[in-house]
């Protein structure tokens, strides 16, 4: 047999921190997903004509940087040289998955200098 405490005070701090608990890991979440979000907006357009899923937003942003680095290194002035338009062939190693489409559109974020997460995003 258990016993359940019911001090006021105690189960009201319990309860207190749970939902506290519970909301931060929302923000945490949410923070995350806006992160992806705004990770696929830096992509080309030819890599994220669809809704990429979080392992292949990650791959797609490697490949991509790679790509940009060996086009710095192979242009004689390190900038503007060589650059043409991006496509899917570009990125070899990144193989894209069919996503079935979301069941009901969410609005798009928002992005504000006051968002919690944008800070996360700038810490050193």
């Amino acid at each position: 047999m258990t016993k359940t405490l019911y001090n006021s005070g105690l189960h009201c701090c319990i309860i207190t921190n749970k939902i506290f608990l519970n909301e931060r890991e929302r923000q945490r979440v949410k923070c995350v997903n806006e992160g992806y979000t705004r990770l696929r907006d830096h992509l080309p357009s030819a890599v994220a004509e669809k809704r990429l899923s979080k392992v292949e937003t990650l791959r797609a942003a490697i490949g991509y940087i790679k790509y940009l680095q060996d086009l710095l290194s192979r242009s004689p002035t390190g900038v503007g040289a060589g650059v043409g338009e991006v496509t899917q062939d570009d990125f070899p190693d990144i193989t894209l998955s069919p996503t079935p489409p979301p069941t009901h559109p969410s609005p798009a974020p928002t992005y504000t200098h006051s968002s919690p997460c944008i800070s996360l995003f700038h810490q050193h």
